[in-house]
């Protein structure tokens, strides 16, 4: 198992990552966020990502982008997309405890997570808050 930041070797097992968690996760939120528009996004932060390859194919990624706090300067990983393949899932938290590692050793002062509200929400709310994270604010939205 390996854990590297996103290369070209592995972005097209990546993209259909990026497809299963937009059939798992996004197919029904209220923003109808399109898949092309995801893998657009996605394509802009393949080099920020986090790969697990295992045997030597992508089974799990976790997308975001640097962000620089308007007040402090510092700068923080924003998270997008964590997903891995089914089979997989368990590695999933290796992945996450690994990705932490590594933006810790680049300079970054945090790393954002988003919990989206869905079936498994208060199993990753339990998750992020074992691993030492804190929640920062709740959105709602409406489609107009």
């Amino acid at each position: 198992m390996i854990i590297e930041r996103g290369t070209k070797e592995h972005c097209q097992e990546a993209i259909e990552l990026v497809r299963n968690f937009h059939k798992e996760a996004l197919s029904e939120y209220v923003l109808k966020i399109d898949e092309d528009n995801l893998i657009k996004f996605f394509d802009k932060c393949v080099a920020q990502s986090f790969f697990l390859i295992i045997d030597g194919k992508c089974e799990g990624i976790i997308a975001g982008q640097e962000i620089i706090n308007p007040v402090s300067g510092e700068k923080i990983f924003q998270e997008t997309i964590w997903y891995v393949n089914k089979p997989y899932r368990r590695d999933g938290v290796y992945l996450f405890y690994k990705a932490q590692e590594i933006l810790k050793q680049e300079g970054y002062a945090a790393m954002v997570m988003i919990c989206l509200a869905n079936s498994k929400t208060e199993k990753l709310i339990r998750l992020y808050e074992r691993m030492g994270f804190v929640p920062i604010e709740y959105h709602f939205i409406k489609r107009l």
